[in-house]
């Protein structure tokens, strides 16, 4: 008998020590499109090497980087993502009710968020257009981006910071904030907006590097990692803004699929620490510790009159009453879709919908298993609200006032599988192609 439990001490030695000896570990990270390049360059190279040297184990990690709103519902969807670190704490709650979180994920000291920064305007080199607040935005020669509200977490912040600077200022003049100052300011802004696309990242592109619009609402931290690259753009902090703070939360429902709570818990941790908090206010971001803040005052100055979400009630309130189906936003939108359009923007073409096919996509045996689609349209009127429907599923997107949109759906259409959509009485379909040859542009 002595004999056998020694040999089953032994097999259990043998057992448990290849268990805590695994020599690599997976972490899937699911994110905005913001802190791809902090994560990928500073955070997640210095969390391997830290882990590695605690643990002897290599974390590998599979990165996701798309607008807020989008990798949320990514993930409820059934992307498997570890750990998600998303624009706004609503895409995170969306996780939690989906039942993918089970603990509370804001218990540290930070309350579940990791970053800050707050919403700005960027202007030409030179500001030749002289922009020195929202209410510039307002003026007939001035053409306006942000991100559509539908897809992007960013565009969320951009728009409730309008609105906010509309109560906050009217507030500042006569004592209380007046709604209906706020309203008309969104709404002046909104009819000035030639362009929605899809994510924080792909307006700056769109403005920096297309040169389309005169200015651009947006995180301040995406202009910073921007003039970090080199590229000459120019912004304000309007003295009426909005403080953004970033989530970020364990998804427990596949950490304990993928028996990796460990390594998920501690990056967590690290992100928190004084060491990735100096990485992310060295790449734009304002940082939640404040002793690390207290060492990155210049670059990131105090507005005037800043609020915060719970300014204009918290985010469950803003969900109602600036984006649901009777909110501020909602409403402007449809009035505007019924008003004349805007001098200097292009004229009505004929209605048209494209589709334009990405790179063959393959699985892990190298069979080819079809493609992204971008579906564009023309022609429609300006602000009009669209869904468009692929493989049953319902993508929202605001036409710009140049009468386009565009729009992606994050699944790989099968080879040889029709797609139709229908916009407003105006039909496109495509097929996707049946080889995974480069295609002719």
């Amino acid at each position: 008998m002595k004999k056998i439990l020694t040999y089953l001490f032994i097999f259990s030695i043998a057992v448990f020590g290849c268990q805590s000896k695994e020599k690599k570990v997976t972490l899937i990270l699911g994110a905005y499109t913001i802190p791809k390049e902090v994560y990928q360059e500073k955070i997640i190279p210095a969390f391997q090497k830290y882990w590695y040297e605690k643990t002897g184990q290599h974390v590998e990690f599979e990165e996701s980087y798309i607008a807020s709103g989008s990798q949320s519902r990514a993930i409820a969807a059934g992307f498997e993502a570890d750990i998600a670190a998303l624009s706004l704490e609503q895409d995170i709650n969306r996780l939690k009710d989906a039942g993918l979180i089970t603990s509370n994920w804001k218990n540290h000291q930070y309350h579940g968020f990791v970053t800050r920064s707050v919403v700005v305007i960027v202007f030409r080199p030179g500001n030749p257009k002289n922009i020195k607040d929202w209410e510039d935005l307002t003026r007939e020669d001035i053409i306006v981006l942000y991100p559509n509200p539908e897809t992007s977490g960013g565009a969320r912040w951009d728009v409730s910071a309008i609105y906010g600077a509309g109560l906050k200022l009217s507030e500042i003049k006569s004592g209380m904030p007046d709604k209906d100052y706020a309203k008309q300011l969104l709404k002046s802004i909104q009819r000035h907006v030639k362009v929605m696309n899809k994510s924080g990242r792909a307006s700056m592109i769109n403005f920096d590097e297309n040169k389309i619009g005169d200015a651009l609402v947006t995180y301040e931290t995406d202009v910073i990692l921007r003039k970090k690259k080199g590229r000459e753009v120019e912004y304000i902090i309007p003295e009426a803004t909005i403080l953004i703070e970033n989530p970020i939360a364990i998804l427990d429902k596949n950490v304990e699929k993928h028996q990796n709570r460990a390594v998920a818990e501690a990056f967590v941790q690290f992100v928190l620490s004084k060491e990735s908090q100096r990485a992310f206010a060295e790449y734009g971001f304002r940082p939640v510790d404040k002793e690390i803040a207290a060492e990155f005052t210049q670059p990131y100055p105090q507005p005037e009159y800043l609020f915060d979400i719970n300014y204009l009630g918290g985010w469950e309130t803003v969900d109602k009453t600036i984006f649901g189906a009777d909110g501020v936003w909602t409403q402007i939108v449809e009035e505007i879709a019924q008003s004349p359009g805007i001098p200097g923007v292009p004229g009505a073409v004929a209605r048209r919908i494209d589709f334009y096919w990405g790179e063959a996509k393959k699985d892990e045996t190298g069979k080819y298993i079809g493609r992204y689609v971008t579906i564009k349209g023309q022609g429609f009127k300006e602000h009009q609200r669209v869904i468009i429907t692929v493989m049953g599923d319902k993508y929202n997107d605001v036409v710009g006032a140049d009468g386009t949109f565009s729009e992606s759906p994050d699944l790989i259409i099968p080879p040889e599988k029709k797609i139709t959509v229908d916009v407003d009485g105006t039909t496109g379909s495509d097929k996707c192609p049946g080889t995974d040859k480069q295609l002719i542009k």
